[in-house]
């Protein structure tokens, strides 16, 4: 793609990245300048790290101006699959089963804001990380049966019980009922947790993120809207 940008003569290819490849340590706040830990929470982190280098690398060589996105989990009206399942199941369970950990979040339209910044006032060969809000997932729970005006009854599961039964869960799920879309990766990312500073894409690109609760409003009405819950 990039190659393809160079022969046409594109003025800017703005890189679709993710936060998964801050790889940040457990436990702090990652930033663009994150040194990386050098391990891959799962092979979707491993492939948009290695996606990214090669694209910055492309452009060095052929002298396109190329600056990269890296959206956390991404929400809102219109997706229901991939991470978006976990607020589903949120909201479908009778007691659904939780391991209060820390993720962080963009609005899925702050997320095309964010595409459209970065090719305008985006600093070349720079990197944007897009990220609106960082919460527990507790605190989510709460937020949402509050919004619902149905308290959501969760059962926490310890980390301790996840480290110990979560990857086999996960491989069992994956061989006999692969629909349920877990997986040792998904375990392992849960279990780690993010907290993402998007300070610099504020400052350069100018982006002003929405409030969480009102990215889960919109979010929860769609899924009502669409029969989903």
């Amino acid at each position: 793609v990039v190659g393809a940008a160079a022969d046409a003569g594109a003025g800017r290819v703005v890189y679709t990245s993710s936060a998964a490849v801050i790889g940040e340590p457990q436990g702090t706040v990652g930033h663009e300048g994150t040194v990386h830990t050098g391990e891959y929470l799962s092979p979707y982190a491993r492939s948009k790290k290695l996606g990214e280098e090669a694209a910055f690398a492309a452009a060095e060589r052929s002298g396109v101006d190329l600056v990269a996105v890296l959206p956390s989990s991404v929400q809102g009206p219109g997706r229901a699959t991939g991470s978006a399942r976990i607020l589903l199941h949120v909201l479908t369970a009778d007691r659904p089963r939780l391991v209060d950990t820390t993720v962080s979040i963009v609005d899925i339209e702050d997320c095309t804001a964010g595409h459209l910044a970065a090719a305008q006032r985006g600093r070349r060969g720079q990197r944007y990380l897009l990220s609106g809000a960082t919460l527990s997932v507790a605190d989510a729970v709460t937020l949402a049966g509050d919004i619902t005006g149905t308290p959501i009854d969760a059962r926490w599961l310890s980390e301790g019980t996840v480290q110990r039964w979560g990857g086999l869960v996960a491989r069992l799920a994956q061989t006999f009922r692969p629909s349920a879309e877990i997986c040792p990766a998904l375990v392992a990312t849960l279990l780690h947790g993010h907290r993402f500073d998007a300070s610099k894409s504020e400052q350069d690109l100018g982006m002003q993120y929405r409030s969480i609760r009102d990215t889960f409003e919109r979010t929860i009405a769609w899924f009502d809207s669409e029969g989903l819950i």
